[in-house]
């Protein structure tokens, strides 16, 4: 929204749309990140970067922060590893790009992922076969990254409440499963605090483990 030249120090910040909204710097908010997995020996932390600035820029700041040391390379070619995998390496973040990659432990991640549309005006778009259509990345991509939220500006919180409750949740996961061929590894939503997101994914992880749901 700036108008004529810009000055001050050029810095890493993350944010979305209208940085002049509120932004963070970027190394500070990497830190708490790598505070949380130290807190949480057991977790497994997907970070997938919407990059707006260099890719040197980002990886010099997961570096900066302890981050980069924790990143999982994943490779072409091989199967995936699993959460006990990572967990053992001491690798447990698996850190992507959308657009550039800048290392091996932070690929373009639309080379791993495939996702949805994203662009939903209405709650009732989310109830439509198209809302589980191939979006980005190829067929061949393992990961499948569900994009669910209300495309508003400023974004209303009032429509997370109804599509971040489990059964709405189930039900396009579940659609997008048997339209997509494969298990919603990500589950994207908008005010993740609204509804019972984390409640969804642990009824997903359950029917995937007693063979209820098959991808």
């Amino acid at each position: 929204m700036a108008f004529g030249p810009i000055s001050g120090e050029r810095s890493l910040y993350l944010c979305h749309v209208l940085c002049e909204l509120g932004a963070t710097a970027a190394t500070a908010e990497f830190e708490r990140i790598d505070g949380w997995l130290e807190r949480h020996p057991r977790e497994v932390l997907v970070v997938f970067v919407q990059d707006e600035a260099p890719a040197a820029m980002i990886t010099a700041a997961l570096r900066e922060s302890g981050l980069a040391d924790q990143a999982a390379t994943l490779r072409h070619g091989e199967p995936l590893p699993t959460l006990g995998t990572l967990i053992r390496s001491g690798r447990r973040l698996v850190v992507m790009a959308e657009n550039h990659a800048g290392a091996p432990w932070y690929p373009a991640g639309f080379t791993f992922a495939q996702d949805t549309p994203y662009a939903f005006s209405s709650v009732e778009e989310l109830r439509t076969a198209a809302s589980c259509a191939r979006n980005r990345g190829t067929t061949a991509a393992p990961l499948l990254l569900v994009n669910h939220w209300i495309e508003a500006y400023p974004p209303n919180p009032r429509s997370a409440e109804i599509v971040n409750q489990p059964p709405f949740l189930l039900d396009r996961a579940r659609r997008c499963m048997r339209e997509r061929g494969l298990v919603p590894n990500l589950l994207a939503v908008d005010f993740v605090e609204r509804g019972d997101v984390v409640g969804a994914a642990a009824t997903l992880n359950r029917d995937l483990l007693e063979g209820r749901t098959t991808p």
